[in-house]
């Protein structure tokens, strides 16, 4: 279900991030630009590895014991 938001998403950002660093370099393609690009680039990544870092799922139980009752989930209420 939620291959097609991801997937939107993987191909919006192969579609914008090339003309962001495009625009930051400049029409010309100076050096300078190009530097500048990169460090764009670089920052970008960076602040996406934080934020991705910050999604982290929960540990998962650890298991019964043998012999154990089995767990039943609370419902609230």
């Amino acid at each position: 279900m939620a291959a097609g938001p991801t997937s939107t998403t993987q191909l919006l950002g192969g579609a914008v991030g090339p003309a962001v660093l495009v625009a930051v370099a400049g029409p010309a393609g100076s050096v300078a630009g190009l530097r500048t690009a990169r460090l764009a680039a670089a920052v970008g990544t960076v602040v996406t590895a934080l934020v991705a870092l910050r999604f982290t799922r929960p540990a998962a139980p650890p298991p019964a014991a043998p012999g154990a009752a089995p767990r039943t989930a609370r419902v609230p209420g």
